[in-house]
C-alpha cells in the first residue's frame, strides 16, 4: 500500500517516486537552458538561461555565445505561463557579455533573483534585482563581499539573514584563480555580503563547486548540499552554523542540486547518473554505464547523467527515479505542492539528441550548439 506522504512504517516501508507527467515548457529553437523553480505571492516562477549555445561569452571554434538572457516566467496554474521579466547584462552587450540563469530567494516580503553576467576573458560578477509586486523590479545591483565577488548561486533567507554557500570569492577577473575553501556567506540585504563559516577546505573531494543548496530542517540544523568532482556531498551544521560536519557522500552524483520538504522528508534532485558514476561493482562496472544511452556521432556510448530524484536523509540517499536521458540535462527547480506532491523544473536535449525533433533553425543537432528545452514534472513520493 502506497502513502503519498511521509515514511511512517519505519525501516519496513520503501521511498517510491511516481512521474505523473513531464511537459515541455519551453521550445522555441534557442538553447534554453538551468532552471531555478520558487512558489511565492500565489504564483510560480520559474527562471531559465536563453541563449545560443551552452557557453556564456566564450568564444568557442568560432562562435560567440554571449548573445544570452536570464528568462523569468510566470504561472498561476503550472500550465500557462508569461514571460514576467528578461535580465540582460546590467553594463551592456557590445563587450561580448551574456547573462547566466536567475537563482531565486524570497524573504516574505520580496522575491530576490540572483543572476551571473560573464564576459570573454573575465570572471564573472553576480547581479541581484528583486521585486515586491512582481511586475516592478530593482536596479540591479553587484553581489559583494567587501572588495571581492562572491558566486552566489543560491540563496536562503532564514531568520531575518540570508544565507549562501560558495567556493568563489574573487577579488579580481582573473579567470584562471582557483577555487578557493568552500565557505559559508550570509547577508542582511541579498546584495553585501560576510564569510561567516569555512565549510570544507580547498580541493574536498577533488575540487567542490558553487553549485549548492541549503535547507533547514525542524530541530535547527542546516543542511548544504553541493556539487563536487564527481559525487555530491552532504554536509551539516547545528547553529550558528560554524562548525560543519561531512555527513553523507552521494556517488551517483548531484551537480546543481535543489531540495525541498515534502510529509516529513527531505527530497532532492539534480544531475546524477553519469557512465562514470556510481559505485562499481567487483568487475569495476558501474551502474549506469550502458543505460539507455543515445548512440549519437558526437557522444558514442557515453551518458552524461540525467536529471534524477532522491529522498534524502543524513546517513543515506535513495535515488528514486531518473529522467528520461539526454546528453545535456538538468538543472532542476523542486517546489512541494502539498505532502506528497512534488513540482520539478529541468532543462534536456533528449527530443533532439533521440531524433523525436528536429532542430528549428539548423539542419542537424549539435550537442549544446542548437536546441534545447525547458521542462516540467509532476511527481508523487511517499512510501510503500
Amino acid at each position: 500500500m502506497r502513502e503519498s506522504s511521509s515514511c511512517k512504517g519505519g525501516e519496513n516501508t520503501r521511498p517510491f517516486a511516481r512521474v505523473k507527467s513531464i511537459r515541455p515548457l519551453v521550445r522555441d529553437g534557442w538553447y534554453n537552458a538551468w532552471t531555478d523553480l520558487i512558489e511565492w505571492r500565489n504564483y510560480y516562477w520559474l527562471a531559465h538561461f536563453r541563449g545560443l549555445a551552452h557557453g556564456i561569452a566564450r568564444n568557442t571554434e568560432g562562435r560567440i555565445s554571449g548573445d544570452s538572457f536570464s528568462v523569468i516566467l510566470r504561472s498561476a496554474d503550472l500550465y500557462r505561463w508569461s514571460e514576467a521579466r528578461v535580465f540582460e547584462p546590467p553594463a551592456g552587450i557590445v563587450d561580448g557579455s551574456g547573462a547566466d540563469v536567475a537563482h531565486f530567494c524570497a524573504d516574505g516580503e520580496r522575491l530576490y533573483a540572483h543572476f551571473r553576467v560573464v564576459a570573454p576573458g573575465r570572471r564573472g560578477r553576480v547581479w541581484v534585482s528583486s521585486t515586491a509586486d512582481g511586475v516592478r523590479w530593482s536596479e540591479p545591483e553587484v553581489a559583494k563581499v567587501g572588495d571581492a565577488f562572491p558566486y552566489v548561486w543560491r540563496a536562503r533567507w532564514h531568520e531575518g539573514v540570508f544565507y549562501s554557500a560558495t567556493s568563489e570569492i574573487a577579488s579580481d577577473d582573473d579567470i584562471n584563480q582557483a577555487a578557493g575553501a568552500f565557505e559559508l556567506i550570509t547577508s542582511t540585504d541579498a546584495v553585501h555580503w560576510q564569510r561567516h563559516a569555512e565549510i570544507a577546505p580547498p580541493g574536498a573531494h577533488g575540487g567542490i563547486s558553487c553549485e549548492s543548496e541549503l535547507l533547514w530542517q525542524p530541530d535547527g540544523e542546516l543542511w548544504c548540499v553541493v556539487r563536487a568532482n564527481g559525487p555530491g556531498v552532504l554536509y551539516c551544521a547545528h547553529p550558528p552554523y560554524e562548525k560543519w560536519e561531512e555527513a553523507l557522500v552521494l556517488p551517483a552524483g548531484c551537480d546543481a542540486p535543489a531540495m525541498c520538504q515534502s510529509g516529513g522528508e527531505v527530497y532532492l534532485a539534480g544531475r546524477c547518473a553519469a557512465s562514470w558514476q556510481g559505485e562499481a561493482d567487483a568487475d569495476g562496472r558501474r551502474p549506469f554505464a550502458l543505460q539507455n544511452t543515445f548512440n549519437h556521432p558526437e557522444l558514442p556510448m557515453t551518458r552524461w547523467g540525467t536529471t534524477g530524484l532522491y529522498r534524502l536523509r543524513r546517513d543515506r540517499a535513495d535515488l528514486l527515479v531518473t529522467m528520461p536521458p539526454g546528453a545535456d540535462a538538468a538543472y532542476p527547480g523542486l517546489v512541494a505542492l502539498a505532502p506528497g506532491q512534488l513540482i520539478m523544473s529541468y532543462y534536456s536535449d533528449v527530443a533532439y539528441i533521440s531524433g523525436q525533433v528536429r532542430s528549428r533553425y539548423f539542419p542537424e543537432f549539435r550537442y549544446k550548439e542548437t536546441d534545447c528545452d525547458i521542462y516540467i514534472a509532476e511527481i508523487e513520493v511517499g512510501c510503500e
